[in-house]
């Protein structure tokens, strides 16, 4: 009430949106679940509420610019303050970053070291940048391939094969990231270490399958020559 008889109204807004995260963020670093999960509330509203305000894209821009300034993405991703009901809520986070083309390779391994947590962590961060992919830039979305393709044969699971089929299919042909989640695929299938387990070739065959559809003729020729 006090900020809105001092100040005029975007002003207003723009503090209070700083102010929200800056809490949000404070939320986040301590223990108590509940109020880090009101602490990712915070954040995701500020974000929820972007269609609805006026020049919604310099509003994205200036509250990204707050979240980096307040190391959010740092905070709500690092391993050391995973929690799954926490990773769960942040999917907004990592997709206004996308958006704003924020992401970079030192955030990214921030991410995925969480996924190094556990079984149910990897689960979790693959799932969330499956529904983020879309909007992401094509170098970031190749990153994330090229982390995929450094995991060595010996540990390489079902899961990394899916999420490679994930960002190859909600890629657009003209970006060229189905070809480059396609080659990765075919890499694993026709291995000659055989480092790869059979169930890990099998789906990867099965996978690069379903790629190569959304090729056209040329593409696929070209692909295979």
């Amino acid at each position: 009430m006090l900020l809105r008889r001092y100040y005029v109204p975007r002003k207003h807004n723009k503090m209070l949106n700083y102010v929200n995260s800056m809490i949000g963020c404070s939320l986040l670093k301590l223990e108590n679940l509940e109020k880090r999960i009101f602490g990712i509330k915070l954040i995701s509203d500020q974000i929820g509420n972007l269609p609805y305000m006026e020049h919604a894209l310099r509003k994205k821009e200036e509250i990204v610019a707050d979240l980096i300034e307040l190391n959010a993405f740092e905070i709500n991703f690092s391993n050391k303050n995973f929690h799954l009901q926490i990773l769960s809520r942040s999917e907004d986070v990592l997709r206004l970053y996308a958006q704003t083309h924020s992401l970079t390779p030192e955030l990214i391994n921030i991410l995925w070291e969480t996924r190094l947590m556990d079984e149910t962590a990897c689960i979790s961060v693959y799932n969330i940048i499956g529904e983020c992919v879309g909007g992401m830039q094509k170098d970031i979305i190749n990153y994330f391939v090229d982390k995929v393709k450094d995991i060595s044969p010996s540990s390489m699971q079902l899961r990394d094969v899916e999420l490679l089929h994930t960002i190859g299919h909600t890629g657009l042909p003209s970006s060229q990231t189905p070809r480059y989640c396609a080659d990765a695929l075919w890499n694993i299938v026709f291995d000659q270490k055989t480092g790869y387990s059979k169930q890990v070739i099998k789906v990867s065959r099965k996978n690069l399958c379903k790629l190569l559809k959304v090729f056209d003729t040329n593409a696929k020729v070209e692909f295979i020559n």
